[in-house]
């Protein structure tokens, strides 16, 4: 019996061994970061700025393209920037990124520095990942008061429309959507504009009233 049990011990120390050995080779075959060929990354996540109506943290999603340029994406809107690359760090108008082993470790925006921002770095997923999902949360004003206590999103499954409102099933408005990297969605709206990124399995709204300058925000779950 006890031979039987010394040979299984064995045994199993050997496989997890060798597993983890073929872990350890899978993970050296992973495809890394070039900063020299960034194309099909994505960089995305949170950072504070201080708009007309106070603080806030801004949900911005980067998606590096051919050709050294860079599609943006946040609340202000959507668009493509050039950049120029310089060591680790990528320049663009007003803006640095710096990403070092496979981390941004350095952000400024337009002056701001943020020396450990919250960002992701993230291989871009083949397909809208917002696609048939649904997420629900509370929205809060700018002051951290309750604007909402239960609202929802509803993507679409085959299309880039959102369903938005008060109770999953009763929609109060529907609204086209522009994708940005696969997992960012944006409403340009009569009035207002609307920025969804997914973000670490959640997802993070901004609301922006145009005139007013009023902002509301929320992290919604999924369901």
């Amino acid at each position: 019996m006890k031979r039987i049990f010394s040979f299984s011990i064995i045994f199993l120390a050997a496989s997890i061994f060798l597993l983890s050995c073929e872990k350890d080779k899978n993970k050296v075959d992973e495809p890394q970061f070039d900063v020299n060929n960034p194309v099909g990354y994505v960089v995305a996540g949170k950072f504070n700025f201080t708009t007309q109506s106070g603080p806030a943290e801004i949900p911005v999603v980067f998606e590096f393209l051919a050709n050294q340029k860079m599609r943006y994406g946040l609340i202000d809107g959507t668009g493509t920037l050039d950049y120029i690359l310089s060591e680790d760090t990528f320049l663009f108008n007003g803006l640095k990124l710096l990403i070092k082993n496979n981390k941004v470790t350095y952000f400024n925006y337009f002056g701001l520095e943020f020396s450990t921002p919250t960002f992701n770095l993230l291989k871009k997923p083949a397909t809208n990942l917002l696609l048939g999902k649904t997420y629900t949360g509370i929205y809060y004003n700018q002051d951290q008061s309750v604007l909402h206590p239960q609202f929802f999103y509803g993507f679409n499954a085959s299309e880039n429309k959102v369903d938005a409102g008060y109770t999953v099933g009763t929609t109060v408005r529907t609204e086209d959507y522009t994708s940005i990297a696969n997992i960012a969605a944006l409403v340009e709206g009569n009035g207002f504009r609307e920025f969804m990124l997914l973000n670490e399995g959640k997802l993070e709204v901004m609301y922006f009233t145009v005139g007013t300058g009023q902002i509301h925000f929320g992290t919604f779950d999924p369901q």
